[in-house]
């Protein structure tokens, strides 16, 4: 799925504004960000 042709067919074809909101490279900052976590001392030893 084209994401970026989807957004700017909606911003061409509607009168809205269409926002930075990305939940596709949110959610790969989030994985790297639980991966990380999980790595560390302190995640190691309570969870």
């Amino acid at each position: 799925m084209n994401v970026q042709n989807i957004k700017d067919a909606f911003e061409h074809f509607s009168d809205v504004v269409v926002s930075d909101f990305d939940p596709f490279s949110d959610k790969r900052v989030l994985d790297l960000l639980l991966t990380e976590l999980k790595k560390s001392e302190i995640y190691q030893k309570f969870f």
